[in-house]
């Protein structure tokens, strides 16, 4: 942070597109729409407020905020991030993400996208993704859309909901809900009280979830598969 100024709380106001490239805790204070990539993160231990401020870009084929290299200890809350390909994507290995209370729409591959198996150590909560998918057009070949996509171990997706899922194109489509690769032996990954819906039968797959991870308490409406968890323990309570 920065010294208090003028009564402020000392966090570093963000209003336009750009890089964040210091540590430090930032606050958005003006919603940003961009022709490109609307906000990247390029720095670890650095905690990103939305402010209840909405970041989006008009480009199908860009992220609308991009963790770019290797980082650690992030937090992103509090707002809404639209548009783009992915909705948050990593390039590189990310540990110790936090998510939430975000809601993320209309990206058009991933809502969530952090594929590295070497990424650690996630946390993802009270977040809301809708309408993956929603932006592919007659011209889209074949595509796999996913609503939250993570790689790795240790991660917990937790109060999380997932709710309708796209796809237009006239290649054959695949869509997933909540999807965790785990890369080790023993993942100890866990998704609980998540909801994943749509509002009418869809042949897809709810809940996918690899390596030796714990699911509890879920409810998946109008999947054609709710779940796929095969080494996985089921903790009960799923529907």
């Amino acid at each position: 942070r920065i010294p208090a100024v003028g009564g402020s709380d000392g966090r570093i106001p963000i209003s336009a597109s750009g890089a964040i490239v210091s540590p430090g805790s930032y606050i958005l204070t003006a919603g940003i729409d961009s022709p490109s990539t609307a906000l990247t993160i390029a720095a670890s231990d650095v905690s990103l407020d939305l402010n209840g401020y909405r970041i989006s870009t008009q480009s199908a084929a860009a992220t609308a905020l991009s963790l770019s290299g290797s980082l650690t200890n992030i937090t992103i809350r509090n707002g809404t991030i639209s548009g783009g390909l992915d909705g948050i994507n990593a390039s590189a290995d990310v540990n110790g993400l936090l998510l939430e209370d975000l809601r993320i729409q209309n990206a058009k591959q991933n809502g969530i996208s952090l594929l590295s198996p070497n990424g650690r150590n996630h946390l993802l909560r009270r977040c809301v993704v809708m309408d993956t998918g929603a932006t592919t057009t007659g011209a889209d070949g074949s595509l796999t859309i996913t609503a939250i996509n993570l790689g790795g171990d240790s991660h917990r997706v937790d109060e999380c909901t997932v709710s309708r899922l796209f796809y237009r194109g006239t290649g054959t489509g695949t869509l997933r809900g909540i999807v965790i690769t785990a890369s080790g032996a023993s993942s100890g990954c866990m998704v609980s009280r998540c909801c994943v819906s749509h509002e009418s039968g869809l042949t897809a797959t709810g809940i996918t979830l690899g390596g030796f991870g714990v699911y509890r308490d879920n409810t998946v409406i109008q999947f054609q598969t709710p779940y796929s968890a095969a080494g996985a323990t089921n903790g009960g309570g799923n529907v």
